[in-house]
């Protein structure tokens, strides 16, 4: 019998020092994420116990934040705002790559990755993803083109902290 180490849908691990926060919908719902006062409170202590550290946090959703309902995305964006080093990445929108798949949503920093298995468009590969590399002081992200590895000119992002 596998077990599973998760208690929740929405949990956290820290790998090598670095906090991997992953939030989830609370409800049965397709095009949204609805987030508890519970799982707020619970992020605004991960994110406070992950700031001592100095390193960046990654946070991760389904859901872009601005695709959360019930009036929580303002809240959830309120609570990641007040910590410099949180990226926020998500998915869920099918979008091919484009300029702004990287963005400042209510004052964080938002990835919404691009779909990686869809037919190519005109212009725009379907085998993309996201390479993150890690400095003292930096966060590299550049997107990939996975079918001919190659590095897709002029989508390369630094973040300092």
């Amino acid at each position: 019998m596998i077990q599973n180490s998760v208690e929740n849908t929405y949990y956290y691990k820290v790998i090598d020092g670095y906090y991997y926060i992953v939030l989830s919908t609370e409800s049965d719902t397709v095009n949204g994420m609805d987030v508890s006062d519970a799982q707020l409170e619970w992020l605004d202590g991960v994110l406070s116990e992950a700031s001592k550290e100095d390193k960046p946090i990654f946070v991760f959703s389904h859901h872009p934040i601005n695709y959360i309902e019930n009036g929580s995305y303002d809240r959830v964006s309120e609570v990641i705002n007040d910590y410099e080093n949180a990226i926020c990445f998500s998915g869920h929108t099918h979008l091919p790559l484009a300029p702004y798949s990287v963005s400042e949503i209510n004052g964080v920093t938002s990835i919404n990755l691009p779909r990686s298995t869809e037919t190519e468009e005109e212009g725009t590969p379907s085998c993309v993803g996201a390479v993150i590399e890690v400095y003292d002081n930096e966060v590299l992200l550049r997107f990939r083109d996975f079918s001919t590895f190659e590095f897709i000119e002029g989508y390369e992002y630094s973040f300092e902290f």
